[in-house]
């Protein structure tokens, strides 16, 4: 007998019902996103991860949306949930990326980039992200690279 007199089976399938009322709250998040009613979005990516915590993508679309409202601090928080949730979301290391680089967070910024290149090397955004971050740094010879690397990938 499982947890409050229930069997494994009906905990189970409790459990998968809140998952994919989760998934509604995501999807709605989604399509109101996309619309411009972030703060909207925000309220349904909200309640996803009230009934699923592990929603990877609605701690990125979350972020994407708090992005837009200039949450910037709080957007980062997000973006750092679902990479540890999924650390291969290239899309968050990216976001993440360009948000701490809104922040003059050059060197946290550059590491989030270094991210989707390991595992990306053909993504041109990460090689051009990353020579603007070390431009910001004047370290302009690897901002360079970055440039050519980039410009080399987009041809």
């Amino acid at each position: 007998m499982g947890l409050f007199g229930f069997g494994k089976s009906k905990i189970d399938e409790r459990k998968e019902d809140l998952i994919i009322q989760g998934k509604d709250w995501y999807d709605k998040g989604n399509s109101l996103a996309k619309l411009g009613k972030d703060q909207e979005a925000i309220a349904c990516y909200d309640k996803a991860l009230s009934l699923d915590s592990a929603n990877w993508g609605a701690w990125t679309n979350k972020g994407n949306s708090l992005a837009k409202l200039g949450e910037d601090e709080e957007t980062i928080v997000c973006y750092s949930q679902a990479i540890r949730l999924n650390p291969k979301d290239l899309r968050a290391w990216s976001n993440k990326g360009f948000a701490l680089n809104k922040l003059e967070r050059y060197e946290e910024s550059i590491r989030c980039y270094n991210q989707v290149i390991r595992f990306n090397p053909k993504d041109h955004n990460a090689w051009f992200s990353r020579g603007n971050a070390l431009a910001s740094l004047r370290k302009y010879d690897e901002s360079i690279a970055c440039y050519d690397k980039a410009l080399s990938l987009d041809s």
